[in-house]
């Protein structure tokens, strides 16, 4: 899992530095309400940092009990 985890924390940085930083934290940026409904602005940085949070409790978590990995080690161990 901790392998796989590795190019969306990428991904997730890369979005941060080039594209995100510039908004800054907030992404609740309210800017108008038009007929068409409220207009926001764009997402800031704190998108991203949420996501990578959530992947570092994911990595902490570990597996859990019904995880695919547990399965396949019973099926694995009672072939053999």
């Amino acid at each position: 899992m901790t392998w796989v985890s590795i190019p969306m924390v990428i991904v997730l940085l890369v979005a941060i530095v080039t594209v995100h930083w510039q908004f800054g934290f907030s992404s609740i940026k309210f800017l108008a309400v038009t007929a068409a409904g409220p207009q926001f602005g764009k997402p800031g940085i704190e998108t991203d940092l949420l996501y990578l949070a959530c992947i570092a409790t994911l990595l902490a978590a570990g597996v859990g009990p019904l995880a695919f990995d547990n399965w396949r080690a019973r099926h694995r161990g009672a072939r053999e």
